[in-house]
């Protein structure tokens, strides 16, 4: 849910290159295409990872008006911490849902994605709880 724009930003820096493995007369070059899958590969999981490790900044944000950036930073960080993959189930739970409210012709958006804000903020409560 919060790192699609991420995700689009590293297919965009890695398309170009893989386009380039075609040669002039239109057959691509394989050995050459590799290196760049791979490397997209990594760039999505990483940025994927960095979503998730600081998914909570707004909520720490507006939790915590004392903090510094770096401070919700880390805050956002020791929250997350062990527990990325409850978090990426989690968001993609939530993503079915906004998928199913969206397959609704768009009204339900309306119900689903304030629904969504408030299961994310109802985790954070329980990660800062756990986390403190």
């Amino acid at each position: 849910i919060v790192f699609n724009i991420y995700k689009v930003i590293a297919i965009l820096l890695v398309l170009p290159f893989a386009f380039s493995v075609i040669n002039s007369n239109g057959v691509a070059n394989f050995a050459l295409l590799i290196p760049f899958v791979v490397l997209g590969i990594f760039g999505i999981l990483l940025v994927a990872w960095l979503s998730i490790k600081y998914m909570f900044i707004s909520l720490v944000a507006v939790d915590d008006v004392t903090l510094s950036g770096l401070g919700i930073l880390k805050k956002s960080s020791s929250i997350t911490k062990g527990n990325m993959w409850k978090i990426f189930w989690y968001s993609i739970v939530l993503g079915l849902v906004n998928l199913l409210g969206l397959i609704c012709v768009v009204i339900g958006l309306f119900i689903t994605v304030p629904m969504t804000k408030i299961a994310m903020a109802k985790l954070y409560d329980s990660l800062k709880e756990k986390a403190a």
